[in-house]
């Protein structure tokens, strides 16, 4: 990998899939959806990391892996901070903690 290469995280939805790629290489893909069984849904398909760390570009982005009535929230911050939250949906549809 090169220090000075910018790094982006894209969620394939359709897939339920995601990659790791720097530069112009995939350094990880996986297919959760087979892996694991989960759905992916997120705001954004791809998040971009500077040489620095920084993310760009992330708009906070709300990744979401559901299996069943269990759904895990990943958060992504403007400035790339990662977050977890852990979401147990109801059956009339709505999110309680």
């Amino acid at each position: 990998m090169l220090r000075s290469s910018s790094t982006m995280v894209v969620i394939d939805e359709a897939r339920s899939a995601a990659s790791i790629i720097v530069a112009a290489d995939t350094v990880l893909a996986r297919d959760v959806g087979n892996e694991l069984g989960v759905t992916i849904t997120a705001t954004r398909d791809t998040v971009l990391y500077g040489p620095s760390g920084r993310g760009w570009g992330a708009s906070n982005t709300s990744i979401v892996l559901a299996r069943g009535e269990w759904a895990d929230t990943v958060l992504v911050s403007r400035l790339g901070r990662v977050r977890k939250a852990l979401i147990r949906r109801s059956p009339a549809g709505l999110d309680a903690p």
